[in-house]
């Protein structure tokens, strides 16, 4: 009887260890095979953050690139026009932009570097934007043509010997005004500084004629001009500091 009791308890005991080991064995099975998937998972998150920032670097680093052959292109085109015209000038960087008036930028030259006020800012292969305002020891204040105090004598390559007054309208276009009426002008003739002005070389191209408003019973004519290229996005600059 002893024994049978013995016997009849030891099997109940089996069968809930049996119970407990099919409940508890898959959920450590589970559980496992849970912080599996989730290591995975944070492992391909961790991977796919290194994979953007590499994807972010190459794309800077292709940025850096681009912008570094632009200017190097700019400047090999800079060389190549002070060599052929041999004018004296100084290479500047643009270092900030007036904040209520864009037409206004600070550049890297100064008094020290040979820059006084008037001369002009040219870029790539001899296209003027602008003329210094105002200079400091190391660096000086220009004023971009487009702006409404723009003032340069200018001429229509096809009629060198006739100039007008180049102006700047609303800060964002120019206006060439005083043209005289029996002057033959066209649409897309091109604009070249006259000269006339002491520190400012003739042949300095501005840009082409858009437009053109005749008046009546008026001697002069007045032009719209396209500029050759967008003055805010010039960095790299040239200023003419002597003549031939």
């Amino acid at each position: 009887m002893l024994r049978r009791n013995r016997y009849v308890i030891f099997t109940a005991i089996g069968i809930i260890v049996l119970i407990l080991a099919a409940l508890i064995i898959p959920r450590l099975k589970i559980n496992q095979l849970a912080g599996s998937y989730v290591a995975r998972i944070e492992g391909s998150l961790r991977g796919s953050n290194n994979f953007n920032q590499n994807i972010d670097q190459q794309a800077l680093s292709l940025a850096k690139l681009d912008a570094v052959q632009k200017d190097n292109e700019k400047l090999r085109q800079a060389l190549n026009f002070f060599q052929q015209y041999n004018y004296q000038y100084v290479l500047a960087y643009r270092l900030a932009r007036d904040p209520l008036n864009q037409n206004l930028i600070t550049l890297s030259a100064g008094r020290a570097e040979g820059v006084n006020v008037g001369q002009p800012i040219v870029v790539q292969d001899g296209i003027i934007i602008g003329k210094i305002l105002s200079v400091e020891e190391h660096k000086s204040l220009a004023e971009l043509l487009s702006a409404d105090q723009s003032r340069l004598l200018v001429a229509v390559a096809t009629n060198k010997g006739t100039s007008g007054l180049l102006v700047g309208s609303l800060g964002t276009s120019l206006k060439l005004q005083y043209i005289p009426n029996e002057l033959t002008i066209a649409p897309n003739d091109v604009v070249i500084t006259s000269g006339l002005e002491l520190l400012v070389p003739a042949g300095l191209v501005v840009g082409r004629i858009d437009t053109i408003e005749v008046q009546q019973n008026e001697i002069f004519k007045y032009a719209k001009i396209n500029p050759s290229l967008d003055y805010q996005q010039q960095y790299l600059v040239s200023i003419i500091t002597g003549n031939q």
